[in-house]
């Protein structure tokens, strides 16, 4: 619900808006509709927030101004994106409808050579293409996922290359984490470690630790599911460590999983019982249910092995 300042502000842009209008000045009525659209979408309206912006779209296009034009067109493709209180469903399906005008704007945005209008929409675009590939890979598309994350991996390395990036989303070593997380889930072991392996450095590149843990986490699995233990128990460690460091409790939680797996693979049910035992107790903290379904998962497997045993 908007505030009384909120509600203020959409009340006398939409004045303004009348105004313009009344007076057939299009440019002004263009300038106006894109204020109202940011109102809107910060007192949470989001579906009059993007008729704003859509709206705005047309009147540019009439105009031929195109420098308005793109800068419309990128607040369209990151109000798709930014759906309120999103289901997965609909987050893709509005985040699909996000990438062709994230498209125009930045191809506007090259024609007239504006450089932060270039950073503003290739910002977008990976971050629309990162949403997207993350929520597919969930979805097990992997064939959908691997395309979003290298389309992802494209717009992150032309930032990098305007010395611009993001602290988190949208980023080379996020798009590489992804690309090397479909080749594991597809046994392509090596593919795996060069896209981990070179995601490690682009995090590194940038002092991103959360993305650091979260791909040697990604290059422990990766040995461990290529039977190399000694180089998974290492990665898990350090990610641990990291972990550790940034007070992750999720990353933590997964990392101290990963060395039980090794202990659990090297026959040390005593070991894999005291890092499950910790993993959990961080899991339930940390409230993440799901998590803490595939560490008790894991213990009861542990469980059963040992009965089994007995």
């Amino acid at each position: 619900m908007a505030s009384d300042d909120q509600a203020k502000a959409i009340e006398n842009y939409e004045k303004a808006l009348s105004m313009f209008r009344k007076l057939g000045d299009r440019t002004e009525e263009a300038k106006v509709l894109l204020q109202l659209g940011v109102a809107y979408r910060d007192s949470g309206d989001h579906s009059q927030s993007i008729r704003c912006f859509e709206t705005a779209v047309a009147v540019c296009t009439k105009l031929g101004d195109r420098f308005l034009l793109a800068n419309a067109l990128i607040l369209v493709a990151t109000g798709y994106s930014s759906p309120p209180e999103p289901t997965s469903t609909t987050q893709i399906a509005l985040g699909e409808r996000a990438i062709e005008p994230a498209q125009r704007g930045l191809a506007i945005a090259r024609e007239i050579g504006d450089r932060d209008l270039k950073k503003l929409g290739l910002q977008t675009l990976a971050t629309v293409h990162s949403q997207l590939g993350l929520f597919e890979l969930d979805f097990g598309d992997l064939t959908q996922a691997e395309s979003h994350f290298k389309e992802e991996l494209v717009a992150a390395r032309e930032l990098s290359g305007l010395r611009e990036a993001f602290d988190d989303r949208g980023t080379e070593s996020e798009a590489l984490w992804g690309l090397g997380t479909i080749c594991l889930r597809q046994s392509r072991f090596q593919d795996a470690k060069r896209h981990l392996s070179d995601g490690l450095k682009a995090a590194r590149a940038i002092k991103n630790k959360r993305h650091e843990a979260m791909i040697v986490n990604g290059l422990g699995k990766v040995y461990l599911a290529s039977k190399e233990l000694t180089l998974a128990s290492d990665q898990f460690s350090r990610q641990l460590d990291l972990a550790r460091k940034i007070r992750d409790q999720k990353s933590e939680a997964d990392a101290l999983w990963g060395m039980a797996i090794v202990c659990m693979t090297r026959q040390k049910p005593a070991d894999a019982a005291k890092h499950l035992a910790e993993a959990l107790r961080i899991a339930r903290e940390g409230g993440d249910e799901r998590q803490q379904i595939q560490i008790a998962s894991t213990i009861e497997s542990l469980a059963s092995a040992l009965k089994i045993k007995g």
